[in-house]
Order: structure tokens, then C-alpha cells, then sequence
């Protein structure tokens, strides 16, 4: 007699938490290092980061291959998470928190911080619009670090009108200015 009932909330207890919806991890939210990235932003836009963790080392898991050679190379691992939450109230403005420190997914197998990529999205492009990409800065001149202080803005973006075709078209196009130039 017992069975039946067991087997009923059994059953039941699963489908809750299949159905559940999941909770969100807001990144920042309980104290956590994180870096601001901030701006204004069009009132019909909604704004995203992806960042992007790479780590090497014989503990990590993940592998690559190399399609000209070959080859296979273990001890590599590559994890991407999005964060949407926008920690502004004004809706004007946009607020994202983003971690930085390094990460130990697996045991032994430590990952930094390799790049991220601003998205701006809204009706008129699903795509993005004034998509910022970050990457780790170097020593060579195309990846120098950059002054802290400086302001990036995306101004008159638009469709692009085709002179050759007469009308517009689906492309969509912004003039990035930093620090005004």
C-alpha cells in the first residue's frame, strides 16, 4: 500500500524540479571581485557579456585539434558564460559585473580570464549592434594595454543605404570613437 504513494512523490518530487525554472547567477550580487563595465545605452537595447576562460595544464580536461597537421593536444580547457544581468536603474544606462581572478573548474587546472565581447541587441538587430570585443592586452603593438580612462562610444549608427541597389539594407553600422577621435 505504501508503494504506490512512494512511488507518486517520487515521481512528482522529479517533475517539480524538471520543470522548475533555473535560478540565475548574478555575478557581483554577493560580494564577489568583479570589474564594471558601464554606459549608456539606447532605451530599447538590451546588453550582454560573454567572457571567455582558457587554461592549460596536464590536470584540464578538454583537448584540441589541429586539422592541418593532425594533431591532438590535451590539457586544455575553454569555458564561456554570458551575463545579462544589468545592475543599473536607470534604463538608459547599462551596468554589467564581470569576474576576473582566475578560476579552478577542475582540480589543478587553473584559467584566466582570455576575452569578452559587449553586445548590444534589440528589435531591429537580433545580431547586435556596437558589439565590443576585449581581448588580454600584450607587448606588441596591436595588443598594447589601454589607459583605464579612456572613453569608447559608438555614435551615428544606422542601416546602411546601398547606391548600387537603391534601397537598404539589412546591414547595420555605427563610427567608433575613442576618446573622441
Amino acid at each position: 500500500m505504501r508503494t504506490p504513494f512512494a512511488l507518486i512523490a517520487i515521481v512528482g518530487g522529479m517533475l517539480v524540479y524538471y520543470f522548475s525554472p533555473p535560478s540565475e547567477k548574478i555575478w557581483g550580487a554577493n560580494g564577489e571581485p568583479y570589474m564594471v563595465i558601464a554606459g549608456k545605452k539606447p532605451t530599447d537595447a538590451s546588453i550582454s557579456v560573454r567572457v571567455n576562460y582558457f587554461g592549460r595544464g596536464e590536470s584540464c580536461s578538454g583537448w584540441s585539434w589541429n586539422s592541418g597537421s593532425g594533431e591532438v593536444r590535451k590539457g586544455i580547457y575553454n569555458q564561456s558564460f554570458k551575463f545579462e544581468h544589468n545592475f543599473s536603474d536607470d534604463e538608459t544606462r547599462y551596468e554589467l559585473r564581470v569576474p576576473y581572478q582566475p578560476r579552478e573548474p577542475e582540480r589543478n587546472c587553473m584559467t584566466q580570464l582570455s576575452n569578452m565581447e559587449v553586445k548590444l541587441t534589440n528589435a531591429i538587430d537580433t545580431a547586435g549592434f556596437a558589439n565590443l570585443r576585449i581581448n588580454t592586452s600584450g607587448v606588441k603593438y596591436y595588443n598594447n594595454p589601454v589607459n583605464m580612462n579612456i572613453k569608447i562610444e559608438a555614435k551615428d549608427c544606422e542601416p546602411y543605404f546601398s547606391i548600387k541597389y537603391k534601397r537598404w539594407t539589412n546591414g547595420f553600422g555605427c563610427y567608433f570613437f575613442i576618446d573622441g577621435i
